[in-house]
């Protein structure tokens, strides 16, 4: 497996997951109150798969480096058409060069926007 598709899909699982940890009180609650059909099941899980097929263009990989050591490894999200992604912000602490990869495989180098590391968010930009 390529390493462009290797880290998607490191992103892609990452981005699952997160999905799935938001779900869990709905699903606790939804056990507390009344049974769910497998049908009910069944539409919940295709409805999940519709989401992620249709988000995935918007997950991207970054890369980050300092000099010519590779510092960091993470995922971001493009929220604005005109390239501008979320991301955390100690993804991105300390490099000198940030690269974002896309879902398609395309790499371009980024530009930190702003940051808040109280919150450890920053945006970017590519």
């Amino acid at each position: 497996m390529g390493r462009h598709l290797k880290l998607r899909n490191t992103c892609m699982g990452r981005w699952a997951l997160g999905a799935a940890v938001c779900m869990l009180p709905l699903a606790a609650r939804a056990q507390v109150h009344e049974r769910i059909s497998r049908s009910d099941l069944k539409t919940l899980q295709d409805s999940f798969a519709d989401i992620a097929e249709g988000v995935m263009p918007s997950v991207v990989a970054i890369r980050t480096k300092l000099g010519m050591r590779p510092l960091s490894q993470g995922s971001g999200v493009i929220f604005r058409s005109n390239g501008y992604i979320l991301t955390n912000y100690h993804v991105i602490e300390d490099a000198e060069r940030i690269s974002v990869i896309l879902h398609n495989g395309l790499e371009f180098d980024a530009t930190v926007m702003q940051v808040d590391d109280r919150s450890d968010l920053a945006v970017i930009t590519i």
